[in-house]
């Protein structure tokens, strides 16, 4: 049960657990969001709460997920894109290392 992720995130000595998503069925998603409709990344920390990140179109459905809801733009990405923009894999790259940092 989710109610016991804290628990066996510390029996296993895991500090977080990443959830990478996109637009494909994913059912480590779909659990840890209650099947919410959106599409995006989850982040938990060990004994805190985890942070559903997506796009600021979907943050009304991502609510629904019970999470805190981040949005991409809460990470950085126009500042980063208008420095990679035309270089994709390294924008993702850099965005996700933002995750990483500020979460």
């Amino acid at each position: 049960m989710r109610s016991d992720l804290d628990r066996l995130m510390g029996e296993y000595r895991l500090d977080a657990i990443v959830v990478i998503s996109d637009e494909t069925p994913n059912p480590f998603r779909d659990y840890l969001t209650n099947c919410a409709k959106a599409h995006g990344h989850i982040f938990k920390k060990r004994d805190e709460p985890a942070v559903f990140v997506v796009s600021g179109m979907e943050v009304d459905e991502a609510a629904k997920s019970g999470l805190r809801v981040m949005t991409h733009h809460d990470f950085e990405f126009a500042q980063l894109y208008n420095q990679f923009g035309d270089q994709p894999m390294r924008l993702r790259r850099e965005l996700f290392l933002n995750y990483l940092r500020k979460l």
